[in-house]
């Protein structure tokens, strides 16, 4: 068998290994006789592999990001440019992640213990009040995440998100945080509970900086109602 044949059993061809092969594949010889085949392959193996997970992880995430684009769009299309709108909205996520990341490594002892309730309270490992009182303090909690963002603004006169864009996202965030994690609950929410330095949320940018408890993508299809809930109110208050 030559160089080229082994080459075209060595890989499967389907999908984007036979595009990339039907490029490649007159090139074979000649990568054979460098000692180069069997970086090819590993080539077109991470290459299939990076894009099954890139494709795995659109499926989980597409359309709750998509439905809070189009959203955020609905609620200040009139009044601020596509672009701001857009960023904007990225921003928002960051944050997100950013602030509970903080939370998660500043003291809850002393004077932080009723500043930080969501490590004194929500994340104890032995608690001290009810269940309801719990969700009840930690909605607060929530709420201020968002609520500094928003004072932050005012202060630097810096509007990078608008003021409903930071409703809509603390409506989404304290609905899905208290209802579908707390009250449903999630997988993914208990092994942030079982280890606090994990799974911080979203999902993506977990896997982005490496706090995710496992390469698995979060199914976040589930957030799609609490967002366009959250938009029907916000809509129906301006």
């Amino acid at each position: 068998m030559d160089c080229t044949k082994a080459m075209q059993f060595d890989l499967k061809k389907n999908g984007i290994e036979a595009k990339l092969i039907h490029y490649i594949e007159p090139y074979m010889p000649y990568l054979a006789r460098l000692g180069f085949t069997g970086k090819v392959i590993d080539y077109i193996d991470f290459y299939r592999t990076d894009l099954e997970r890139l494709h795995k992880s659109m499926l989980a995430y597409y359309p709750v990001n998509f439905t809070t684009i189009v959203c955020a769009f609905a609620i200040e299309y009139k009044t601020t440019p596509p672009l701001q709108i857009y960023v904007a909205t990225l921003f928002i996520w960051l944050w997100i992640y950013g602030i509970h990341r903080l939370y998660h490594n500043i003291p809850s002892t002393g004077i932080f213990y009723y500043l930080n309730t969501h490590i004194a309270f929500h994340h104890a490992e032995h608690k001290t009040i009810p269940p309801w009182l719990d969700l009840t303090i930690e909605t607060i909690q929530n709420m201020v995440w968002f609520a500094i963002l928003y004072f932050l603004q005012e202060v630097s006169g810096v509007h990078l998100v608008p003021s409903r864009i930071i409703l809509l996202s603390m409506l989404v965030y304290v609905s899905v945080h208290i209802v579908n994690y707390s009250m449903i609950g999630s997988d993914k929410h208990t092994k942030q509970h079982e280890n606090p330095h994990i799974n911080y949320g979203p999902d993506f940018l977990d896997h982005m900086f490496g706090t995710n408890s496992d390469d698995s993508f979060e199914d976040m299809i589930g957030f799609v109602p609490n967002t366009i809930l959250a938009c029907l109110f916000i809509l129906y208050l301006t």
